[in-house]
């Protein structure tokens, strides 16, 4: 398989590895040197082989190419080792040396030898130029010219032609070598130049990069400041270097570097330059261009300031926002002429940036105090809505109405009261409709009345009305709601507040004023009836006074005794009515209670038994309400019993005394017995009565945080059972002591 590499690029990486500088030599020119010795060598080793070879073939062999080969072979050889820098220096002698041994072979033809011999001399000195530069390159020509001229003429006199062309040949030689000095030193002082320019053009660059990624990074003024000042220091060296900002007339330094090493830092930062006595500083602001001060004690304008008495040079460059110069951006040094106009220009671009950051700091400082002031504001009136916000909840919380709020028709807030009421937890009733809680059971009239809720409050505002509501148990109650949009009336029905009530016991309240009104003018129509009859009769016919007065009397005791009934509920609902609480024995009242009805019964054919055989009793209580609450007990069983008799016990359980007042009379049906407490509640009968009397004996009972309550079977008779708190430690009462008992009936 042949090779598809060119012929051509093989022979040029095998030339190229021939001259390649081995690894070893690192420098740049050490290395070009390098080469241009092994090309050298490589080109003139052929030629003197050559040379060599023709000599032998003529017979006429030179021991000096001989020489020569060998010590332009050595030197190649230690171009590849570590002793390459002794290279150069070996195959320049070994060059210069090898036409020497010329001029003392026997020539033929002396001139033609000595051009030979030139030419030779002038490949020397143009590797000595490549090797080692003009200088020495010029000592080369001087030495060869010397030899020239030294051995030449010395076998050949009179060649005074040849003198002359060696001579001059030298000097342009000379001239020529001086010439590419000249040119290569101003080449090299331009590149250099340029590289110092594109240096600095890209410290620049990288100096104003790294200002924009600081500008970008932090908002912070001093820490950007600070970053200037360094990224300067790196740019335009100098002693010092600070920042001015301009407050009322007056610049002072807010920033600075170098000055620390003296030891004078705060001593810096106290000063302050007022504008009208800094000359330079006024003119900066004038013109708004950077000034370049290159030596302050030639300055006539310069301020001296004793604790910066060292500074001989200033740079100084404004720095401008919007038109107006803010501050100033100084350089010192200790030397004078130690900045140029080319730093100046710099400086003016650091200004710029210095400005930027500084207005982007101000913007910033700003926009934090904004947002601080507003932040505490947001936290202030965030404070204030959440105090008002706790209030407010807890005045709802403990507001006894239910309130809640609704959006739409569902319910987005419910205070405690509102739980409480219908069974749920607040929670709970969050999401639920008021349609949700109405009684299904609702007649049409009621279910039209709350369905034109909404176009209500549209035209009037407010809603007011009543509903049956169903509890989370299942119970109904009447609740009373008062509905009060939020927002535009057209959005009425998206937002409102109501106010809900519990009127279940108003409402009750009101039916039994109802009923009480209807049942008091009943009662009192009848006898007043009955009255004027018989003032009727006794104006058609007085004779019968007689036989009418009785029945007189007889109503007019019944109205005094309902008027007093009526007085007596009313005194108790109202507390009107002081009972006066003392320790006294029950066995002993029960006793003297009995013995005053017993009569009464016995009139009737019944028995009344007092069956109690205990020692004293005793409780707190009003004496006097007590007899009331126990005489018409037994009075009511007396009267509605037949036959057999009544039974008054006592019983003591867990505390409290229970006093029962059995009869073996009518008794009463289940369905009355929910109301025979009720005021004007009578099952119907022949016995003559109010219907007040157990009302107002629940009403003593409940006054002595007692209890009353009633069974009873149709035919079988009934059972009434007091019961009362036993007095904590009361001493039981005398025989001979009694408490003072009034029968005093119903009134």
């Amino acid at each position: 398989m042949t090779s598809t590499v060119p012929k051509s690029r093989r022979r040029l990486a095998l030339w190229r590895k021939l001259t390649e500088p081995p690894a070893h030599i690192t420098d740049p020119m050490a290395r070009q040197q390098a080469r241009m010795l092994a090309l050298t060598i490589l080109l003139v080793l052929p030629l003197l082989i050559g040379a060599i070879i023709a000599r032998l073939w003529m017979g006429t062999p030179r021991p000096n190419l001989w020489i020569g080969v060998l010590g332009l072979g050595i030197s190649y050889g230690l171009l590849r080792t570590r002793w390459w820098s002794l290279a150069p220096l070996l195959a320049v002698i070994t060059a210069l040396l090898l036409p020497v041994s010329t001029f003392f072979a026997p020539p033929s033809e002396p001139i033609a030898v000595g051009v030979i011999v030139l030419v030779w001399y002038i490949i020397c000195l143009w590797m000595i130029f490549v090797l080692y530069g003009t200088r020495l390159a010029s000592l080369g020509a001087l030495l060869t010219y010397c030899i020239s001229m030294a051995i030449y003429p010395w076998f050949h006199p009179g060649e005074t032609t040849y003198v002359l062309f060696v001579t001059i040949l030298y000097v342009g030689v000379f001239l020529s070598l001086q010439t590419i000095a000249y040119v290569r030193s101003e080449n090299e002082n331009e590149l250099q130049q340029t590289l110092r320019e594109v240096h600095d053009a890209r410290r620049l660059a990288e100096a104003l990069t790294e200002m924009t990624a600081i500008l970008s990074s932090t908002l912070d003024l001093e820490e950007v400041l600070d970053r200037i000042l360094q990224q300067i220091a790196g740019i335009v060296p100098s002693s010092s270097s600070d920042i001015m900002l301009i407050e009322n007339g007056v610049a002072r330094i807010v920033r600075l570097r170098g000055f620390q090493t003296r030891g004078i830092e705060q001593q810096v930062l106290d000063l302050r330059f007022p504008l009208s006595q800094f000359a330079n500083l006024r003119q900066m602001i004038a013109s708004g261009e950077t000034i370049l001060i290159e030596d302050t004690a030639a300055h006539p304008e310069w301020v001296p300031i004793p604790v910066v008495d060292w500074i001989r040079a200033e740079l100084s460059a404004p720095i401008r926002l919007e038109g107006e110069t803010i501050g100033f951006l100084n350089l010192s040094d200790e030397r004078p002429g130690a900045f140029t106009p080319a730093q100046a220009r710099l400086l003016t671009t650091f200004a710029v940036q210095a400005a930027i950051a500084i207005r982007n700091a101000r913007l910033f400082d700003e926009t934090r105090r904004y947002a601080t002031d507003l932040e505490k504001e947001v936290n202030e009136r965030t404070a204030q809505l959440h105090l008002t916000h706790t209030r407010l909840r807890a005045i709802l919380d403990a507001t006894g109405e239910g309130i809640f709020y609704t959006e739409g028709a569902y319910i987005q807030y419910a205070n405690a009261a509102m739980a409480a009421l219908t069974g749920y937890t607040q929670q709970e009733l969050i999401g639920k409709t008021l349609d949700s809680l109405r009684d299904p059971g609702l007649n049409t009239g009621e279910l039209q009345q709350i369905r034109a809720m909404p176009l209500m409050i549209w035209k009037h505002g407010v809603w007011r009305g009543e509903t049956r509501l169903v509890r989370k148990d299942g119970t109904t109650f009447y609740a009373g709601l008062t509905v009060s949009p939020m927002g535009n009336r057209g959005q009425a029905a998206l937002r409102s507040v109501t106010l809900l009530r519990d009127i279940s016991l108003e409402r009750e309240l009101a039916l039994q004023k109802s009923q009480f009104v209807a049942h008091a003018s009943h009662e009192l129509r009848t006898p007043i009836t009955n009255l004027k009859t018989r003032l009727y009769l006794l104006r058609k016919r007085p004779e019968t006074l007689p036989e009418q007065l009785p029945v007189l009397e007889e109503v007019a005791e019944r109205m005094k005794r309902l008027v007093e009934d009526l007085l007596d509920r009313t005194r108790l609902e109202r507390g009107l009515i002081n009972v006066r609480f003392q320790p006294l024995d029950l066995v002993n009242l029960l006793r003297r209670v009995a013995d005053l009805q017993r009569p009464e019964a016995e009139q009737k054919g019944l028995t009344l038994t007092f069956a109690v055989d205990s020692p004293p009793i005793m409780v707190s209580a009003d004496g006097e309400r007590l007899i009331q609450v126990f005489t018409n007990l037994v009075t009511n069983a007396i009267n509605y019993t037949v036959k057999g008799g009544i039974t008054v016990s006592l019983r003591v359980i867990d505390g409290r005394a229970h006093v029962d007042i059995q009869d073996s009379g009518v008794g009463i049906a289940s369905e009355h017995l929910p109301h025979i407490f009720e005021p004007f509640y009578r099952v119907v009968s022949d016995v003559a009565g109010t219907g007040l009397g157990l009302s107002l004996v629940q009403q003593i009972v409940t006054l002595h945080n007692g209890e009353i309550q009633v069974t009873s079977q149709p035919g079988k008779g009934s059972c009434f059972t007091v019961s009362l708190q036993l007095a904590p430690g009361a001493a039981a009462l005398p025989e001979d002591d009694p408490p003072n008992v009034v029968d005093s009936g119903l009134g």
